[in-house]
C-alpha cells in the first residue's frame, strides 16, 4: 500500500503570538500507509488524524480567554486546514487510482 506522509506545522502553546508564521514552525506527519482509504470507516480514521494534526499544529486554546490570541489560534487552524484539504485529495485521489488499477490487472 501507498504510504505517504502529510505534514502540517507544528507549534507548543507556550511560544508567544508573533511564532505563529508558519516558516518557523517544524513538521507533524499523519501516517496512512495501515488504511485503505477506499473504504469509508478508513477514511473516517484518516480524517480524525488530520484534524488531530491541525489541532496540534496551533497553539493550544485550552484556558484563553484572550480575544486576538484566541482569534490568532482559529485562524492558524483555518489555514492548516485548508492546506492539509489538497494533500487529503491527492490521497485519496491516489488510492482511488491505485484501487482502480489493481481491478484492471485482475
Amino acid at each position: 500500500m501507498l504510504k505517504i506522509a502529510l505534514s502540517a506545522a507544528f507549534l507548543a502553546a507556550a511560544l508567544p503570538a508573533p511564532v505563529l508564521a508558519q516558516d518557523n514552525l517544524p513538521d507533524v506527519r499523519v501516517y496512512y500507509g495501515d488504511l485503505d482509504l477506499a473504504d469509508p470507516a478508513a477514511v473516517r480514521t484518516f480524517d480524525r488524524r488530520l484534524a488531530s494534526a491541525v489541532e496540534a499544529s496551533c497553539p493550544s486554546d485550552a484556558g484563553l480567554r484572550e480575544v486576538t490570541r484566541l482569534r490568532e489560534i482559529a485562524s492558524c487552524r483555518t489555514a492548516k486546514q485548508a492546506s492539509v484539504a489538497a494533500l487529503r485529495q491527492s490521497a485519496l485521489a491516489a488510492a482511488t487510482t491505485a484501487k482502480n488499477s489493481l481491478a484492471s490487472a485482475r
